[in-house]
């Protein structure tokens, strides 16, 4: 039937099919903003690092626990939070991290004592990490599979943002105007705005019903086990070793290097590792797009990896210019492979998994040296008085995770 102004009417049925088309938007988007707040309640310490040090009388190895819980309490909670999405959906597990993230900030901003801060940043990394592999899982399985790697690509670019905004603007303006107590309230603050936001407007489809949207014949098996799935192990280990263990440790121990070394205020430190984060977006853009092109995300993770791993090096200079020339090198190119590899998952699996149990077994295998590494380089520093080994130690994982790479399947 022709349209009065010499279009073509649609359908009931088309409009209906073209509404649905696009309903995956709008919650994807708000999945994608819960990534990038995440990322901020994750790096804004940096920069104030040194306040808090000082404050909670802490020792390098102290430094080293603290930051180490980033990664000690995804192990514990990854799975479990996986689960806790494909039982209770996609929202109430986002509010519920949400709420802990916010607990855990208050607790840190009120602390006078490492014992107490510690506990805060125990809810909080809990929070954090429940809070991402819930808005993973939910992006992921709503996401069209025609653009999965772009949409992790936009995921990763959300996490990245939040890493180029905390540091300088969180960390670094905040911090050096109200100390680190008011960087805590500020991210406690931005709780509270993330839980009313996903409150009032995320609406998720069930993960069966979005399965059978996109329907590319599931092959799932009644005997597939997502935790005998050693794709999904490699992986895990690929990423601890290029990126969990270094990238928590370069965001506690660069910060004081540069302290200690140059006597860089909280600003001009958040200034540096923003600015290396922002390095990534282009980096990571050009390695999705290149990626679906050339049909491969194991060349373009490896290529993205190696001035990682001449980054971390470099950070052993002394000279201030290759310093923070081996910080934008490692920051800047992080986030590339973590796309890819995270991107990979729902290849590594049949079609039509949930994909939350999934994302929950990644993270704890990655974060295994989240926990381990930065109390490593912590132990050393007290030990030696000196970063440069934990820093070359780091490298030397980094290229160690290039080698395991070759192991992995092409996709």
């Amino acid at each position: 039937m022709a349209h009065p102004a010499g279009g073509t009417a649609l359908s009931p049925k088309q409009a209906s099919n073209s509404t649905k088309s696009r309903a995956w938007i709008l919650p994807f988007s708000l999945l994608v903003f819960v990534i990038s707040i995440d990322s901020v309640d994750a790096n804004s310490f940096g920069p104030v690092m040194a306040q808090i040090k000082a404050a909670w009388k802490m020792t390098n190895t102290h430094v080293g626990i603290y930051t180490g819980m980033y990664g000690l309490i995804p192990i514990l909670v990854a799975v479990p939070i996986g689960e806790a999405v494909r039982r209770w959906g996609v929202k109430r597990a986002v509010m519920c991290a949400v709420a802990i993230i916010f607990l855990g900030s208050v607790l840190m901003a009120s602390a006078n004592a490492f014992p107490q801060g510690l506990v805060g940043r125990i809810f909080a990394a809990g929070g954090i990490r429940m809070a991402t592999v819930a808005s993973w899982a939910g992006a992921s399985t709503i996401a069209p599979p025609s653009i999965l790697t772009s949409a992790w690509t936009i995921m990763n670019t959300a996490n990245a943002a939040g890493g180029i905004v905390g540091p300088p603007v969180v960390g670094g303006y905040v911090g050096s105007r109200f100390g680190w107590q008011g960087v805590f309230y500020t991210l406690a603050g931005l709780s509270i705005f993330c839980i009313v936001l996903i409150g009032f407007f995320l609406r998720m489809p069930s993960a069966k019903a979005v399965a059978a949207d996109n329907a590319v014949q599931s092959a799932t098996g009644p005997g597939f086990n997502v935790y005998k799935c050693w794709d999904i192990y490699l992986a895990g280990m690929i990423f601890t070793l290029m990126i969990g263990g270094s990238q928590l440790s370069v965001m506690s121990f660069a910060p004081l290097a540069m302290e200690q070394r140059w006597s860089m205020n909280p600003q001009a430190i958040g200034n540096m590792i923003g600015l290396s984060y922002s390095v990534g977006l282009p980096v990571m853009l050009l390695a999705g797009i290149l990626a679906d092109r050339l049909h491969t995300r194991k060349k373009i993770m490896i290529a993205a990896a190696i001035p990682m791993a001449a980054g971390l090096f470099m950070l052993s200079s002394q000279d201030q210019t290759i310093f923070k020339l081996g910080l934008v090198g490692y920051l800047g190119f992080a986030y590339a492979p973590g796309a890819m590899l995270y991107a990979c998952a729902p290849d590594m699996v049949p079609k039509g998994t949930n994909l939350g149990p999934v994302y929950g077994l990644l993270v704890t295998i990655s974060n295994a040296g989240s926990f381990i590494m930065p109390i490593i380089v912590g132990r050393i520093k007290d030990t030696t008085g000196d970063f440069n080994p934990g820093f070359i130690l780091l490298g030397i994982l980094c290229t160690l995770s290039l080698v395991l790479s070759l192991k992995l399947r092409a996709r």
